[in-house]
């Protein structure tokens, strides 16, 4: 999944460039399309993005522009955003049939207009499973890059309490004998204290085969070995860090689902 997707079909090359910026900023994949109504058509067909930025004012025809909306009833597009350059209330009117989410009219303040439709985004129903997924392989990513054992019982430990943290953080100063270790050997059938154990060996085991460089990320200075506790936690902070849009439109989703 990754991040969500714009489309932009602005009338100026430099709107482009202004909100291309600061929907980045809000954690959007952009794209540009030359204002082409075929080549427009091609592109929601292939990226089916999040959100259109158009100026429909550049439409010879009304019927062009329904043709460009109805790709949200069919659910290529999910919102559309019209970038008007005349204050024209009647066109904009004609627009919101079509079901246009929202206008703006020139001069656009990008800043406002990118967080306006991230919240439209917000407000989107998810699905979290793509989340998970992307969420799965920041923390496979990570151990990998850390040189841990997949064959190795401790993997699948040590993947399932940083996985545990990173879902549940508003955990920040776990018990680990209770609540890690129990919930995990729950899950595996074993005791907490098999799972401590398969944990500190499998980290103890990386720990010894990994360049300086990788440690380097999760220690201070003067540091030469983190406990398994202080492992288990900085590496936690560490992919958060790392794929913050990914984990904070989690939490933003999962909220959502508990209201």
């Amino acid at each position: 999944m990754a991040r969500p997707t714009a489309l932009m079909c602005p009338g100026e090359n430099r709107v482009f460039s202004e909100l291309s910026d600061c929907l980045s900023l809000k954690g959007f994949s952009v794209i540009n399309c030359a204002f082409n109504e075929i080549a427009l058509i091609i592109k929601i067909l292939k990226f089916k993005p999040h959100v259109l930025v158009i100026d429909f004012s550049q439409f010879q025809d009304i019927r062009s522009a329904k043709r460009i909306a109805e790709f949200k009833l069919t659910r290529e597009i999910q919102i559309i955003v019209n970038l008007c350059p005349y204050n024209d209330i009647q066109m904009q009117k004609t627009y919101n049939v079509y079901g246009i989410d929202a206008n703006y009219r020139y001069p656009f303040e990008y800043e406002v207009v990118a967080n306006e439709i991230y919240d439209l985004y917000c407000r989107l129903p998810h699905d979290l499973s793509a989340l998970e997924e992307d969420i799965e392989n920041c923390i496979s990513g990570f151990l990998r890059g850390f040189n841990f054992k997949i064959s190795k019982t401790g993997y699948n430990y040590t993947k399932s309490a940083i996985r545990y943290l990173l879902k549940n953080k508003e955990i920040a100063v776990p018990n680990f004998s209770a609540q890690i270790y129990t919930k995990i050997a729950q899950e595996y059938d074993t005791t907490p204290a098999a799972v401590e154990r398969a944990i500190r060996s499998s980290i103890g085991d990386a720990w010894k085969r990994c360049n300086d460089r990788v440690k380097d990320d999760l220690t201070l200075d003067n540091e030469s070995r983190l406990t398994t506790k202080e492992f288990i936690m900085r590496s936690v902070r560490y992919i958060y860090d790392l794929n913050k849009p990914i984990f904070d439109e989690y939490y933003r989703q999962l909220k959502k689902q508990k209201f």
